[in-house]
């Protein structure tokens, strides 16, 4: 499971998402996307990536989150799914 927060009160939230072992979350405080990472001990740590989604760059889908209020629903998901595939086929190059 994860769970994404783009409220920027979410980090109260933490100890929530720590009770019901959401092992990751992401949260988006209007310019930068973070990752965190639920450990052995019940506290979540800072991550430069994602379990679920290793391959794609967090730093990058922030400008995604961004666009949100900028672009029309459907031009957003066809330029993230343009960006997705691009992200995966670089990864399968030799």
């Amino acid at each position: 499971m994860l769970e994404m927060d783009i409220r920027r009160s979410s980090r109260t939230r933490m100890a929530i998402y720590a009770a019901m072992r959401v092992p990751e979350v992401w949260q988006f405080n209007g310019e930068t996307l973070h990752v965190w990472r639920l450990d052995a001990d019940g506290n979540y740590i800072s991550s430069d990536t994602s379990q679920y989604f290793p391959s794609l760059p967090i730093r990058e889908l922030a400008v995604f989150l961004q666009r949100r209020t900028q672009m029309d629903e459907v031009s957003l998901v066809r330029s993230f799914r343009a960006w997705v595939r691009d992200q995966l086929a670089k990864k399968n190059q030799p």
